[in-house]
């Protein structure tokens, strides 16, 4: 038996005894194969849904980019306003503390204290 003659084996045709050889087969390519193998389309599903994960990842990573940019200027500017917020505390208990250091509100106060003492 030589190369050149087809033999079959139970359950091979022979044309494709013929394409393992190095023979062309009768026919076209899609002929011989009409539907892709299981594994070209497992392959095909695979890198499918990777560039449809890849693309999730992505819109993610910008939204969250996105978002920590606005919550980072958010922050500046609730820092900045605490900054103001202390210094006007601190402008009050100045204003406060001259208020309760004056003569009119130690007078005021005494005149309290009396009168509280007197109605009890």
């Amino acid at each position: 038996m030589s190369v050149t003659e087809p033999t079959t084996a139970p359950g091979v045709p022979v044309d494709a005894l013929a394409v393992a050889a190095g023979e062309e087969a009768e026919g076209t390519v899609d002929e011989r194969r009409p539907q892709p193998d299981l594994a070209d389309q497992m392959d095909a599903l695979s890198l499918r849904q990777a560039l449809i994960d890849f693309e999730v990842a992505n819109a993610r990573t910008r939204d969250l980019t996105q978002r920590l940019v606005t919550l980072a200027e958010e922050n500046g500017r609730l820092e900045h306003e605490l900054a103001e917020l202390r210094a006007e505390i601190v402008a009050e208990r100045e204003v406060w503390a001259q208020v309760k250091g004056s003569q009119a509100f130690r007078l005021a106060s005494r005149i309290w204290n009396l009168r509280n003492a007197l109605k009890g």
